[in-house]
């Protein structure tokens, strides 16, 4: 590695222009340390244990070939919403989106068995159905409301959402920290509420930072230090671009905000250009990859990405699967949503119909000799934490800013409408646990170094200048 590093000094002086400041005595191999504190910790965990393995197999328990479902059920759900929420219906209408909407769920939903399955969710239909024989009238919105308060204690999941609003929107964590405070010497202090940081002269340090809630539950104080808690901020920028080259302060840098091929009209082609551009990055002795704010959408984009920057994909440790129902094969074939999905691909899926189609992977590290910095908030999510899995198999590579927003877990997402009400439904058909087997859902992945992230490009600039990488 530190062979990598000292020629990331020389070549960036030839990008820059001029001399970098020599590093402080000692400063380098401090930073080299943390480097391979940080591939090593990732290197312990890369292989599922027998007990791993017999947890998670309970999460993917087999169902029924035919889900019951008919053609015009189907086509219905996957139809345009006509009912706006404010329509008159009679109880034997939202009785049937109600059976409709759970036979869906325990067909079609990948996270099913994970949150109990029938033991938890017949309960929460019987209880729906004494609600519609208490009531004469009602609206769309009646259901939307019923079925947030029933289904929100049960499921944390980032995409499912009913209405349009996500289930998971009031248990999502955020990254809190104290401003203004560092620390070189955390001796006696909670290692809880003590995370690593860069310091105003981009030498490492330590701060205090903490995922919570409202930030309420945080001590106000830790030893001698007295805390007063600030909730992190997340990117504020409105662009939408798919893929930019650029720099930052002579470090080559590379930024994107989605990867939804329809987010703008250029996107396609910025992420089309993405996807391609990875050999032209490889070799670099230095790269920051911001994708804060990245809200997702297509994660092969970053695969090819990755495939060019790294000459592979890496292997990830992965477990779970898609739940190849009826109803999922359906909208794979039918729906806008996956219109860009490969032909190949989707008659893979059709071969799986009735049963799960499954990944289970131990993690290979993928090499290079790239430094790589990573800028992320809690606006990166969904296929942006793909990006972030594959970037974390990577050998070199440290994640700067916040949390990531934890929306990964459920994948294969189908938007659907109840015919009746017109009440717009979303969950996915996979589910997949990543490094460990926890449900990191509206946690997301963790940073290595805990910055503020509308700071985090210039904390990375200032640690780079101190360490004499540029």
């Amino acid at each position: 590695m530190r062979r990598g590093l000292l020629a990331a000094g020389l070549a960036l002086l030839l990008l820059a222009g001029c001399a970098p400041a020599p590093a402080p005595t000692g400063a380098r191999a401090e930073f080299d340390a943390f480097c391979q504190s940080v591939n090593g910790a990732r290197s312990q965990n890369l292989a599922w244990t027998a007990d791993e393995r017999a947890e998670l197999a309970r999460s993917m328990a087999e169902y029924p070939v035919e889900d019951g479902l008919t053609e015009e059920e189907l086509a219905a759900l996957f139809g345009p919403q006509e009912n706006g929420g404010t329509a008159e219906l009679n109880r034997a209408a939202l009785r049937e989106d109600v059976d409709l909407f759970f036979r869906a769920l325990r067909a079609a939903y990948g996270g099913y068995e994970y949150f109990g399955g029938d033991e938890v969710f017949t309960p929460i239909q019987e209880e729906l159905y004494a609600y519609l024989d208490r009531h004469e009238t009602f609206v769309s919105a009646d259901l939307r409301s019923q079925l947030t308060h029933l289904l929100r204690p049960v499921i944390r999941d980032g995409h499912f959402a009913i209405g349009n609003k996500p289930l998971i929107e009031q248990e999502s964590v955020s990254m809190f920290y104290v401003p203004d405070l560092y620390l070189q010497d955390t001796s006696g202090l909670d290692g809880a509420y003590v995370k690593p940081t860069i310091g105003p002269d981009g030498r490492l340090a330590y701060c205090f930072a903490a995922l919570a809630r409202s930030g309420k539950e945080l001590p106000d104080k830790l030893g001698e230090y007295d805390l007063a808690w600030v909730e992190a901020e997340r990117y504020a920028g409105r662009d939408r671009m798919g893929y930019r080259r650029t720099q930052v302060e002579g470090i080559p840098a590379l930024v994107s905000r989605t990867m939804t091929s329809g987010a703008t009209t250029a996107s396609g082609r910025e992420l089309e250009a993405f996807a391609s551009a990875g050999a032209e990055y490889r070799g670099l002795p230095l790269l920051l990859v911001d994708i804060r704010g990245n809200g997702g959408g297509n994660s092969s984009y970053a695969g090819q990405w990755m495939e060019g920057f790294a000459r592979q994909i890496p292997q990830l440790k992965i477990w779970g699967g898609t739940k190849c129902s009826p109803l999922f094969l359906y909208g794979l074939q039918h729906s806008e949503l996956y219109a860009a999905v490969q032909d190949s691909i989707k008659n893979e899926m059709l071969d799986y119909r009735g049963s799960w189609e499954i990944d289970q992977t131990d993690g290979i590290r993928g090499e290079t000799d790239t430094l790589v910095f990573v800028l992320t908030d809690q606006g990166t999510c969904s296929a942006a934490e793909d990006f972030v899995a594959m970037l974390r198999m990577t050998e070199n590579v440290v994640f700067v800013g916040s949390n990531t927003q934890g929306s990964m877990m459920f994948g294969n997402v189908m938007p659907m409408t109840l015919p009746n009400t017109g009440l717009p439904v979303r969950f996915g058909a996979s589910i997949h646990f990543w490094e460990g087997t926890g449900n990191t859902e509206g946690v997301g992945f963790l940073p290595d170094l805990w910055v503020n992230p509308v700071d985090a490009e210039d904390a990375v600039v200032r640690l780079c200048r101190y360490y004499g990488l540029i």
